[in-house]
């Protein structure tokens, strides 16, 4: 709903990464490759800027996007998605990956994994999946475990510490990673 409402203002462009929804083809299972086929259907438009809004998975997306490519980003709004190599995302806790990784979609494992476990926030993932499936008309096709599977495996491996999400992170509040600060005189 929200998507219809920036609509109203403004020319939208929904983006199904590929092998997602609509779109044909293998899922990548790298944020980069799924970076480079936004790329590549921005410059078949051409585009010359955007305006982006990404959401988790997406959120990842866009900031490489932005790194990659800034000049093409006019605005950047992340929502739901964290820095490459922050912490808890390369590792699940076993209970956070029994209720995403499920081979069958189930509304009370997806409220508990989403949602805390408030009776006013459980109340609103209902409401959230409600909304979300009430729209009857240009649905997206279901992904397949194959798809998830991709998708887990980047959003593992853009949990993993790099040289450059180390200079973005600094060092970590746990401890746990170290930074060795150079300089050049």
């Amino acid at each position: 709903m929200l998507v219809d409402r920036l609509a109203q203002d403004r020319e939208v462009i929904l983006l199904a990464n590929r092998g997602v929804g609509a779109s044909t083809g293998v899922v990548p299972d790298t944020v980069s490759d799924m970076a480079r086929d936004v790329l590549r259907f921005v410059d078949a438009l051409p585009l010359r800027q955007i305006d982006l809004l990404a959401f988790s998975l997406g959120g990842y997306i866009g900031q490489e996007l932005a790194l990659v490519r800034s000049r093409l980003i006019r605005r950047l709004v992340l929502a739901g998605t964290a820095p490459q190599g922050a912490p808890k995302i390369h590792r699940w806790t076993d209970d956070v990956y029994a209720l995403a990784a499920q081979d069958v979609p189930d509304p009370d494992r997806f409220i508990r994994l989403f949602f805390s476990g408030s009776q006013e926030s459980r109340a609103k993932g209902v409401e959230y999946l409600k909304r979300i499936s009430s729209r009857a008309a240009d649905r997206d096709e279901p992904t397949d475990l194959a798809t998830r599977d991709a998708q887990l495996g980047a959003i593992a491996r853009w949990g993993i510490r790099t040289r450059r999400s180390s200079r973005v992170l600094g060092r970590s509040p746990s401890r746990r990673w170290s930074r060795t600060a150079t300089t050049t005189q």
